[in-house]
């Protein structure tokens, strides 16, 4: 099948590859992005496609909707959300930490949970990983325009606030949390399939298993 100019069509994980650096390094001018994502894809063996026709996939990415609790966290938005002042010092604490990443991702939405939570799990690293994963379902929800559903989270959470799950088996096996909404690679292929149809991707940062 061929696309415009002759050139073959794009396949379906070069498009989402697009999509996901459009999101992921929005500010980035869109002729910028497009010459990086040409040597990205020629490095990968693959003919890219033209950087015109890169630059619309970009700004169809873009165009879509955004909720403001995906926004990059500041301490400026405490004048805009209700983040309780005893909940600050874990907040800075998780804070500091994404800040020393490599790629920090720090989001609104996150923060709200963890102001949430924080007087239910002590735990500096419990506590991040909790708020982690209810604000990566309550961002899919959103996406997707789904029922807000956690109940295997909710239960992941009574069993750590009965001492069932401790904080030294979370820091050691951070997936005792289930931080997607999926029992198996079959139904995060789904999960991930409805994102892609909604121009939003996981990411590695989101399905990486620690």
């Amino acid at each position: 099948m061929k696309g415009k100019r002759g050139r073959p069509a794009i396949k379906p994980y070069i498009k989402d590859l697009i999509y996901a650096k459009a999101l992921q390094d929005k500010n980035m001018p869109r002729l910028a992005l497009a010459v990086e994502l040409r040597k990205l894809i020629e490095e990968m063996g693959e003919l890219p496609p033209t950087e015109e026709t890169m630059m619309s996939h970009i700004s169809k990415a873009r165009n879509h909707p955004v909720s403001p609790l995906d926004s990059p966290w500041s301490i400026g938005y405490l004048g805009q959300y209700d983040i309780p002042p005893e909940a600050l010092p874990k907040v800075m604490s998780i804070y500091e930490k994404r800040l020393r990443a490599i790629k920090p991702h720090f989001t609104i939405r996150e923060v709200l949970w963890i102001a949430r939570l924080h007087k239910t799990i002590d735990d500096p690293i419990s506590l991040e990983r909790f708020a982690y994963a209810y604000a990566l379902r309550d961002w899919i929800d959103f996406v997707l325009d789904n029922p807000v559903y956690t109940r295997d989270l909710d239960i992941t959470l009574m069993r750590y606030m009965n001492g069932q799950i401790t904080a030294a088996e979370i820091a050691k096996h951070p997936s005792i949390i289930p931080p997607l909404p999926t029992w198996g690679r079959e139904e995060e292929e789904e999960l991930e399939k409805n994102l892609r149809q909604k121009r939003y991707t996981l990411g590695i940062e989101l399905t990486k298993r620690r």
